[in-house]
């Protein structure tokens, strides 16, 4: 659960700085993209696998971070997700042999250690959720988390549905479905041809 918790805490970062009207643009020193990263999707539910690729075309500016900050804050997940849905895509992500899934938000941040990337996407609801009128239908959004050496080398956590709010502090709150992340192993920067 701490590291559910540790995965939600970085995606919530990154909306709560942005909501702050100070944060200037150079706050996210970021590298010149286009890059790539694969890695390995691990289950460790049920021990399967697939291949993760990662591919980021240009990062979110900090005015669409700030935006659906404000938006999330001011009339709720609805607006943010729609917003979200509206975006400009700024990469993608293909799991497996599956086509690549636009993603609108890609932020950089610099770690100790090199730097976190974080993608946060509306995710697609499968029509068994809406037909069965499920539970998860109401946690729309996707992250990925990717923790990155100095190298282009490291691991990652990905977590396939959870709803987003601010809570009566002020703080923007991420929560889960409750399912364990999958993990990102073998993480590597690929050349972008």
């Amino acid at each position: 659960m701490d590291r559910i918790r540790s995965l939600l805490i970085a995606g919530a970062g990154i909306l709560a700085i942005a909501a702050q009207t100070g944060w200037a643009q150079t706050s996210n020193p970021e590298p010149r993209p286009p890059e790539q990263f694969a890695g390995v999707l691990a289950n460790l539910a049920n021990g399967r696998s697939a291949q993760i690729v990662v591919h980021v075309d240009s990062f979110t500016p900090v005015g669409d971070l700030r935006t659906l900050a404000l938006l999330l804050k001011e009339k709720g997940q609805d607006a943010m997700e729609a917003a979200l849905f509206n975006m400009k895509p700024r990469g993608w992500i293909r799991i497996g042999s599956s086509l690549g899934y636009q993603v609108p938000l890609i932020s950089s941040v610099p770690t100790p250690t090199g730097r976190r990337i974080v993608v946060i996407a509306d995710r697609p609801i499968q029509f068994w959720e809406q037909w069965q009128g499920t539970r998860s239908v109401h946690y729309p959004f996707g992250m990925i988390v990717l923790d990155l050496d100095r190298t282009g080398h490291g691991e990652g956590r990905l977590i396939a549905a959870m709803r987003a709010k601010f809570n009566r502090d002020g703080q923007v709150e991420l929560e889960s479905f409750g399912t364990e992340p999958f993990r990102i192993i073998g993480l590597s920067q690929q050349s972008v041809n």
